[in-house]
């Protein structure tokens, strides 16, 4: 059996226990020590030494005399020269707006200007085309009256007429149609050729113009040429004409489909001066038609009723 402990001999400490824990507090002591003089002797060497002839300049979180941080004066003059830069572009944009709205208006007065002047001369035109067809009747009634004494016959051989065409026709015009026993004599005033180019041949000859002195020997001679119907002459067939400007002729020549639509149905009609269809009605009434297309719708009428 092991004996009992007192509790006086329970609370003793030994000797070498006091003197093992008396060794680990100085070890922890030292140890601390060298730590705390290291770390100062590394801050003592991280700290530069300073010179006293330098200004102090505030940094970071320092402020000036004025108690005005750096930053905040760098913030404050980049602001000043964008509200300078801003300026100076709505200033250059409203130059620039300015001088386009001025070329606008420039543009709106020429283009109010042009169609004004558009319309006077669309106005003046149409006055001037009114006056043009009015002076170009009358050029081709004059035309059409200063040949009113002129024949055209077509058919004629070259050189048939001899060397003085109107020696020729003063003599051949009466014994062809019948009136050289006739006391009155007919002038001639001119007679030659149209001035084309002298044809082949296998060609048709030119016509022949001739002018008659007096009027009403043109309408006798014309009357006379109709009542005799066909006449030939070295075996052609020679066809007399009243003489007409180029565009009478081709209204006249836009005449003729009417013209044989009315002879198949029975209608008496005829051409008149200048390009008109003159019919006797049943009733025996006149009745003029300026176009083909009046004539022909006075067929349809017909046929309807």
């Amino acid at each position: 059996h092991k004996p009992i402990k007192s509790r006086e001999n329970s609370n003793r400490v030994s000797p070498s226990r006091c003197l093992r824990e008396k060794n680990d507090s100085c070890r922890i002591i030292l140890v601390g020590t060298y730590k705390s003089s290291s770390n100062s002797t590394m801050d003592l060497r991280s700290k530069p030494k300073k010179d006293p002839q330098k200004t102090h300049e505030p940094v970071g979180g320092e402020t000036t005399k004025d108690g005005v941080r750096p930053s905040d004066l760098n913030e404050t003059e980049t602001e000043k020269n964008r509200e300078v830069d801003l300026q100076t572009s709505i200033e250059n944009m409203h130059s620039t707006v300015s001088g386009l709205l001025g070329r606008v208006m420039e543009a709106e007065h020429r283009i109010g200007d042009t169609e004004d002047e558009v319309r006077r001369i669309d106005s003046l035109m149409k006055v001037t085309r009114q006056e043009n067809e009015t002076l170009k009747d009358k050029v081709e009634y004059l035309e059409n009256y200063s040949r009113r004494n002129n024949i055209r016959i077509v058919g004629m051989k070259e050189g048939s007429e001899g060397s003085d065409p109107v020696k020729f026709f003063s003599e051949w015009l009466p014994k062809i149609l019948g009136t050289q026993h006739s006391s009155e004599q007919l002038d001639i005033e001119q007679a030659h050729r149209t001035l084309n180019p002298v044809p082949n041949p296998d060609k048709p000859p030119r016509p022949i113009l001739v002018r008659l002195l007096r009027y009403q020997d043109r309408e006798k001679i014309l009357r006379l040429a109709k009542q005799k119907g066909e006449i030939t002459m070295d075996g052609r067939r020679i066809s007399i004409f009243p003489d007409m400007s180029p565009d009478l002729a081709k209204r006249c020549k836009q005449m003729i489909p009417a013209l044989k639509a009315l002879k198949e149905r029975k209608v008496s009609c005829y051409l008149v001066h200048p390009a008109r269809i003159k019919i006797l009605t049943e009733d025996g009434k006149s009745r003029f038609f300026e176009t083909s297309g009046e004539a022909f719708k006075y067929l349809e009428d017909q046929d309807k009723t």
